[in-house]
Formats: C-alpha cells, sequence, structure tokens
C-alpha cells in the first residue's frame, strides 16, 4: 500500500444520504479530533501519525460542479488511505454504497475498511446492516465472491460502543493505535478540561471581585469614570454569562457529570451578577444582562432536577424585566424577555401540580403576547407564542375538569396555528397544527362530545399522513400517524363501534410494531406496541371475543414485564403492569375463570401497594390497593383477613373527604361484610 502521506484524503466515508445525519456527526467528530503532540510522527503499522485526521472525504462536502460522480467518486477512493462504511438496513440495500466498498477493496485496501454500525443487526434477514460487499471477499478481478468475511466494526449504537466508543475506535484504527492507548488519553483530555475549566471559573471569580472593587472606587469620582466602570461591569457580565453557561451546558450533557457539580457553577454565577449588580448604578443592559443570567439558570436547572431552583431563577428574572419596564414605560422592548419568564415559571408550577398559580402566569404572559401580536399582526414568532400561551392555559383547563374553557382556548391555539400552517406550508407548522387538533379533541372527548372528537382527531391523521407521505423514514412522523389512528379508535370505541374501532387500533399496532422492530432499545416505542395491544383487547372485549382479548393482553403484558423488570424504578412501567395484569382478571373473572383471575390479581397487588407507598397522599392509589384486595377477597383469597383492613382504608379516605359516591358504596359492602362473616 502507499505512504500515508501519498493519499489526498485520510479517510472516504461511504454512507445512504437516508444516514446523512450519521455522517455529519461523525465527519465532524473525526476532522475535529485533536491528536496530542507527542503522538504526531510516530511510526506505526498504518505510517506515520498524522497531525490531524484531516481531511475526510465526504461526498457532500466535496463534490464539485462540473466532474461526474463517477470520476469524482473514483478519484476520491484513490486518493483515501481508510474507507470509513455507515452501517444500517439503508446502506445494506444502497448499491451506490455497495459498489464503493467493492472498488476500495479491490485496490487491495479491504484491511483498510472499518465499519461502524448505527442501525440495525448483522446477520438479521430483515434488518441486516452490512452491504454485501463488506460480508464477502473480492478476487484479484475485484469481482465479490460467495466466500465470507466477518466484518470488525466500531459500534455506535447506544446498545454497542455508544458513539463516543465507536469513535475512539475509528481513531484508534487510523492512527494505528491500541484502543486503551486512545481512551487513556481521550480521559486525560477530559480531566484537563475540568482542571481548567475549575480554574477558568476561580479566575473569573477573582476579577469579578477586583472588577467589583474597582467599581465602587470609579462610582465616587466624576461621571465619565462611573459610566466607564459600568461599561466594564457590563461586558465582565456578558463575558460571564458566555463562560459559566457553556460550561454548565457541557457539564450538564456530559454523561457522569454530578447535577451537584452545575448546580454549584449556577451559584456562583448568580452570586457575581449579585455582586455586580451591587457594585453601584448599573446600565439597563447590565440588568438585561443579569436577567438573562438568571433564565439561562432556570433552564439548566429545570435539565437537572432542581424545580425550585430554577422557579427561584426564572422569578429572580421576572422580577428584574418588570423593574426595567416600570423603570421605562414607554419601552416595550423587555416585554418579550418578561413573557417568556411567565411562561417558563408556568410550566415548572403546572409540573409541580400547583394548576392555580400556573394558570396566573399564563394568563400574564398572555396578555403580553397578544398586546404585541396586534401590534405586530403578521410577525410568526409573535403569533407563534401567543398559541402556544393559549394552549398552555387549555392545558391548565383540562387539568382541572374545566372542559369548556380548556376547548374554548385551543379553540384560539388552532386557529391561530391553522392561520401560520396557511401561510407558512411547513412541516414544522403543519405539525404544531396536529398536536392542537390533537388538544382539542382530547377535550371534546372528555366533554362526551365523540362527533366533535373524531372529527378534529381525523384531521390530525390526516396532517400525519401527509407528513409521512413526505418523507417515509422520518420515524417521528410515523408515530404521530399511529398514535392518531389510535385516538380515533378510543373514540370509536367509546361509542359502541368496536369493529371500526379495532380497524384503527390495529393500524396503530402495526405502526408501532414497526417501529419497534427497528429498535429494540426505544422503550417509549416497545410501550406503544404494549398500549395498542390491550387497546385492541379492550375492542375485542366490547365485541365479546374474550379468548382473543385475553391473548392480547397476554402479548402487552410480556412488553410490560421486560420494561417494568428493566427499570423497577419506572412508575409508568409499573402502572402500566399493574392495569393489565387488572384487565386480565377482569375478563377471567368474567369468563367464570376464577383461580386464573386470582393468579393475575395476586401479581396486580404487590404492584399497587408499592405505588400507593411511593405517594401515599394520592387518593387514587390508596383506592385501588382497597379495590384490588376486596377483588381478591371475592376470588376467595382469604376474605375474613382482607374486609378489615380494606375498611380501614377506606374510612381514613372518607374522613380526609377522598370518597366520591361511587367508591362510599364499595365502603358500605366492606362494611357490611365485616359486621356478617362469613360462615366457618
Amino acid at each position: 500500500m502507499a505512504e500515508a502521506a501519498s493519499f489526498h484524503y485520510r479517510a472516504f466515508l461511504s454512507y445512504s444520504h437516508r444516514d446523512t445525519t450519521w455522517a455529519r456527526w461523525l465527519h465532524s467528530a473525526l476532522e475535529g479530533y485533536r491528536v496530542e503532540k507527542d503522538l504526531v510522527g510516530r511510526e506505526t503499522p498504518v505510517g506515520p501519525i498524522p497531525a490531524s485526521l484531516r481531511p475526510i472525504f465526504r461526498d457532500r462536502e466535496d463534490f464539485s460542479a462540473g466532474h461526474s460522480l463517477t470520476e469524482q467518486t473514483s478519484g476520491a477512493l484513490e486518493g483515501s488511505q481508510f474507507m470509513i462504511v455507515l452501517c444500517s438496513p439503508n446502506s445494506a440495500k444502497s448499491l451506490y454504497v455497495n459498489e464503493e466498498i467493492r472498488r476500495f477493496k479491490a485496490m487491495g485496501r479491504g484491511d483498510f475498511v472499518i465499519p461502524v454500525i448505527v442501525e440495525g443487526e448483522p446477520g438479521d434477514p430483515e434488518r441486516e446492516c452490512f452491504p454485501a460487499a463488506l460480508r464477502f471477499k473480492v478476487d484479484s478481478d475485484g469481482a465479490l465472491t460467495d466466500e465470507h468475511e466477518e466484518p470488525i466494526a466500531a459500534d455506535a449504537r447506544p446498545q454497542g460502543d455508544g458513539k463516543d466508543g465507536a469513535k475512539h475506535k475509528l481513531v484508534a484504527g487510523m492512527l494505528g493505535l491500541g484502543l486503551d492507548d486512545i481512551m487513556h488519553r481521550a480521559e486525560r483530555a477530559r480531566r484537563r478540561r475540568m482542571r481548567n475549566w475549575v480554574a477558568a471559573m476561580g479566575v473569573t471569580t477573582a476579577m469579578f471581585a477586583g472588577l467589583t472593587v474597582w467599581a465602587e472606587i470609579n462610582r465616587r469620582e466624576a461621571n465619565v469614570q462611573r459610566q466607564h466602570a459600568v461599561d466594564a461591569l457590563t461586558a465582565a457580565s456578558k463575558t460571564a454569562n458566555t463562560l459559566t453557561f457553556g460550561l454548565a451546558k457541557e457539564f450538564r450533557d456530559s454523561a457522569g457529570v454530578p447535577a451537584a457539580l452545575v448546580k454549584n457553577m449556577l451559584d456562583r454565577a448568580l452570586q457575581l451578577e449579585q455582586q455586580l449588580a451591587a457594585a453601584g448604578q448599573t446600565s439597563t443592559e447590565m440588568q438585561h444582562s443579569e436577567a438573562g443570567t438568571y433564565l439561562e439558570a432556570g433552564l439548566t436547572l429545570t435539565a437537572i432536577g432542581d424545580r425550585q431552583g430554577a422557579f427561584n431563577a426564572e422569578n429572580r428574572a421576572r422580577q428584574i424585566f418588570e423593574t426595567l419596564l416600570a423603570q421605562n414605560p414607554g419601552d416595550t422592548e423587555w416585554e418579550p424577555d418578561l413573557a417568556l419568564s411567565y411562561m417558563r415559571m408556568g410550566d415548572i408550577l403546572l409540573n409541580g401540580g400547583k394548576r392555580d398559580e400556573a394558570l396566573a402566569d399564563f394568563n400574564k404572559a398572555l396578555a403580553l403576547r397578544q398586546k404585541f401580536a396586534d401590534k405586530e399582526p403578521d410577525d410568526t414568532v409573535s403569533q407563534d407564542g401567543l398559541a402556544i400561551a393559549e394552549a398552555k392555559i387549555g392545558d391548565v383547563a383540562s387539568a382541572d375538569g374545566r372542559y369548556d374553557d380548556a376547548v374554548a382556548a385551543y379553540d384560539k391555539s388552532v386557529a391561530i396555528t391553522q392561520k401560520l400552517a396557511d401561510h407558512h406550508p411547513s412541516p414544522r407548522w403543519q405539525r404544531e397544527l396536529a398536536t392542537c387538533y390533537e388538544r382539542l379533541g382530547g377535550a371534546l372527548e372528555r366533554q362526551g362530545k365523540h362527533d366533535a372528537a373524531l372529527a378534529d382527531f381525523q384531521k390530525r391523521l390526516e396532517i400525519a399522513q401527509k407528513l409521512v407521505d413526505s418523507d417515509p423514514n422520518n420515524t417521528e412522523w410515523q408515530r404521530d400517524l399511529g398514535i392518531a389512528h389510535g385516538k380515533i379508535g378510543d373514540v370509536l370505541l367509546a361509542t359502541n363501534k368496536p369493529d371500526e374501532a379495532l380497524v384503527s387500533l390495529r393500524q396503530w399496532l402495526a405502526i408501532a410494531q414497526k417501529l419497534a422492530a427497528s429498535d429494540q432499545g426505544n422503550d417509549t416505542w416497545q410501550r406503544d406496541v404494549a398500549i395498542a395491544d390491550y387497546k385492541i383487547a379492550d375492542a375485542l372485549i366490547a365485541s365479546k371475543n374474550a379468548n382473543d382479548a385475553v391473548a392480547s393482553y397476554q402479548k402487552g403484558l410480556d412488553i410490560e414485564e421486560k420494561l417494568a423488570a428493566a427499570d423497577p424504578g419506572n412508575t409508568d412501567w409499573q402502572r402500566d403492569l399493574f392495569l393489565t395484569y387488572d384487565r386480565i382478571s377482569g375478563v377471567l373473572s368474567s369468563e367464570g375463570k376464577r383461580d386464573e383471575a386470582r393468579a393475575a390479581m395476586l401479581k396486580a397487588e404487590p404492584i399497587c401497594i408499592k405505588l400507593a407507598a411511593i405517594v401515599p397522599d394520592n387518593p387514587y392509589w390508596q383506592f385501588e390497593t382497597a379495590l384490588v384486595s376486596w377483588t381478591l377477597a371475592e376470588l376467595g383469597d382469604n376474605k375474613a383477613g382482607r374486609i378489615p383492613a380494606i375498611v380501614v382504608t377506606l374510612t381514613k379516605m372518607k374522613n380526609q373527604n377522598q370518597l366520591s359516591p361511587a367508591q362510599a358504596e364499595l365502603l358500605t359492602d366492606a362494611q357490611a361484610a365485616l359486621a356478617d362473616p362469613p360462615a366457618k
């Protein structure tokens, strides 16, 4: 093989254009890789180590006008030391990728082909990821033979090496070094960066302390000098924002970085802003910078789970923006930022269950956004903000059970978004419009207005179908389409049309199964299959087909058991598992299969007890625990021993005004059973 220095490209990146996102990531990662200085020039089996891995040939980056694709491809292949192949079901079916591999191997460079698995499964007849030219040898004439090869690949999938691990394997192969050497160097570099960042924070703290003192001295001097101080502090504040939040985001997005470290960095940044603000007379620009710091802190604190800290930060930003508006009542520059702070606070409050407070903040945001939208009716940003505020108000009303108010708010959101979608027919606005119809349809369904709900869900389905038709490989849009079919199935089932419901629900299931098969590690897609299965089972019960219903429940149960076992702390998985056991028990009981029904309910009981213990103040799970115990008692499982505990639980709930009239009936039945125990 030719010397490395004689090649124009370090590597040729071969991929299906359906995997362009992966190609962009890998191209950027390799070209941006920093080869340590002590390695440069070292002799290895693949030649002396270069100062960088650039350039990497990627056709969309490197093809230029005036040459045919074939000429440039051949030239790039001949001028590349390595070939990197992104392996997926897409590339396995690509004649283009297969031919590039065959040509490269025909040049005698088969040992310099490095596969990287990004999707699919080697050897799987439906999801094969290796192109044929990787799986078979070529002869002296460059033709594929029937002699198998076993490609040794880096695996960028989450269940494999992951993106970082795959990148390091590629780097090791292209530099001719051992993987351990590359990994150790990467870890040392990471630690060095962290030490540098912490040191930078220390320097920044000292810099601000000095600037604060300097500003205080100059505050007492002439106005010109004081203004210099304020300008210097303002510039320093902007620098602090850029440095601190750049570091905080990188830390936050890095695996294994403690949330406490990120929070400590944010606390120090906020303290610095307070010191700067207290240094004397400040400019509106500096106050805006301080508010921006708090807004960014709120986002980061929300991401690491510190809800109270996030609320405090967003609230402080709100206070600063209100002060700026009070100082400059004719200046509306701060109103969009103030509206944003209200929206952020509302989201935090709504997620924390404080719906009344959330509604107050959403209404304040709505008033500001309405004012701005009235001034700029053609501004898409202001109109979009207005639609989002209306939708949030609808969400609060829906959570409160005020469905008339929810429908009114959602109607407004739909009208605004429909206008945006009509004027800007891009996928973004179409998808937002579909989401609006889904929200509206859900509220109408809960009102019992099934025909209106069905009409909105049908509109949502039509949009989803158009988006999928425009890009069949977009998995998000495929999932949207499946869920739209499911929503229609729900309404049809609620209106006693089980056969029609089954058609829609089975369409949902087919899409969900296809997505789940394409990525076994995607828990959300696996759960979609389980939910579709038990929705189908509900429809089968309505069609008086209990045997098939139990079989469908069992399919969903098999998935839910795996999800729950893999993540025992996930209460959503546990709740799904409980509900499916409960449904199966009910069907079996109605069929007179009491022993099987009791066995299913005995599996549901410990899950229910566990969930009730996690949220002891939630009356739903307290009642469910009592109801499960009552059902088991009715099925002959220790009735005498269960009834007293049921009465105690329900009486406590009654005393706390947590029993509905229907639930109170169960307490009456349990008290009667306790007063009249079964004969021995």
